[in-house]
């Protein structure tokens, strides 16, 4: 059993940690070279259990380990099993014939299959691992866990191809709540307890869920993580988990209207990000943006040059500076189909009222130090500002909600078309 094969002579964490930021990690490219036939594979595995070195597991478990070595898998099936009980202990025997076979069917483009080997594999392993006081495979199973959730989305698309119901990604996900469960309730000491990979595998499940569509599910976790805290804090796990959970609960929270949480995180993710990233630090952004504006800042144009976003973003951020309602929504229609793709399309339609106010603003301090402002004035500004003309009631709504939302100080006079603001702070700061 796995229990005879892992040790407890040094802190699990730290070694965890370096593997993940890859001081441990040998190439694929090497490896693939080292690797012949299918007893050199079997090899690799059994010298890497012996080891303990979880990582080198990792590297054997992608399909650029095995790319070479297809055509030589053995016929028939049994004879596989042969091979790998002979020279494997169990579940590792399971693991790594599981594993050949989803790859033989990864090259021969059949997802379901293949998804359907790599889920026996991961369940055999997490079978035998929850039996284990130790964690030092944790990144065996986030690499497990990871590549079942790409091809459960895989075998999803065939199956709507073939015109049947898509399943697999609503069971991969099933098959992840087992492995956070047996991660997030181990109760072994501190340095071989599994709440070490509790985040990674919530992290996938995070995509899951969002692919999904099914983003009522991420809140229990989000919650779970901050309960694990009292045991393992958060600051300690790597910082490359922090970056993506924080990313998800950002979004979470701008979804739910939280701005200045939502700014938060995805600032802490910003900050954070490995340098060289820059497409994640482009997905960052491209959530992170719409918050700035409703809480009133802008981005420079330089940095949405740098990360192309200038084409998507530079109307929209003029719009709410220069209190244009008929550029914003252009730019909304023009760039419906993104916004849409990246879930933000309904948050930039909020900066209506950020640019109404903004216009609104603009007139007030034309004739200030005037505090009784005309219906009129709004109206003529609106229509200057290229947008369809607007009846003095349907004005008077629009300011009725910004003052509710705190966004002006003052009120109506219906009876006088005026609108009185504070002579103190009539429009106060949206960050508030």
């Amino acid at each position: 059993m796995l229990r005879s094969l892992v040790g407890s002579e040094m802190c699990i964490r730290d070694r965890y940690q370096r593997r993940v930021r890859g001081k441990d990690c040998q190439s694929d490219a090497t490896m693939s070279s080292e690797l012949k036939t299918i007893p050199d594979y079997l090899n690799a595995w059994l010298e890497a259990i012996h080891q303990v070195d979880a990582q080198r597991l990792c590297n054997l478990l992608q399909p650029s380990s095995l790319a070479s070595l297809l055509q030589f898998v053995p016929r028939p099936e049994a004879q596989l099993d042969y091979l790998c009980s002979n020279k494997l202990p169990a579940p590792f025997d399971e693991v790594a014939a599981s594993t050949v076979r989803a790859n033989v069917a990864l090259g021969a483009n059949k997802m379901l299959d293949a998804y359907t080997y790599h889920a026996q594999a991961l369940n055999a392993f997490v079978k035998a691992f929850k039996e284990v006081e130790s964690n030092q495979m944790l990144t065996v199973l986030h690499s497990l866990v990871r590549e079942l959730r790409v091809l459960s989305i895989k075998a999803d698309a065939e199956l709507l191809k073939a015109g049947k119901q898509p399943e697999k990604v609503d069971d991969a996900g099933r098959v992840m709540m087992s492995c956070f469960s047996v991660c997030n309730n181990d109760r072994s000491p501190l340095e071989q307890n599994k709440k070490w990979g509790t985040l990674g595998v919530v992290n996938q499940l995070f995509r899951l869920y969002f692919q999904n569509n099914q983003l009522h599910m991420c809140k229990p976790l989000v919650r779970s993580i901050e309960m694990m805290q009292a045991f393992v804090r958060f600051e300690q796990l790597p910082i490359a988990h922090q970056v993506t959970f924080n990313f998800f609960v950002g979004r979470l929270a701008l979804l739910d209207g939280d701005y200045p949480k939502a700014e938060s995180l995805l600032e802490f993710c910003l900050t954070h990000c490995h340098k060289n990233a820059t497409q994640n630090h482009r997905r960052i952004l491209i959530n992170l943006i719409p918050v700035k504006l409703l809480l009133g800042s802008s981005p420079s144009q330089e940095l949405l040059d740098k990360y192309h976003l200038g084409q998507e973003f530079s109307n929209i951020v003029r719009a709410v500076r220069e209190g244009s309602m008929a550029l914003l929504h252009t730019a909304l229609e023009q760039h419906e189909e993104f916004f849409i793709q990246n879930s933000v399309y309904l948050v930039l339609e909020k900066l209506t009222n950020v640019v109404y106010r903004n216009l609104f603003k603009r007139v007030a301090d034309a004739v200030a130090p005037e505090c009784k402002l005309n219906l009129q004035w709004f109206q003529d500004a609106l229509r200057l500002q290229g947008s369809e003309d607007m009846e003095l009631d349907e004005i008077e709504c629009v300011l009725a909600n910004l003052i509710h939302g705190g966004s002006i100080k003052g009120y109506i006079s219906h009876q006088h078309r005026k609108l009185v603001v504070s002579k103190a702070c009539g429009f106060p700061p949206l960050r508030r």
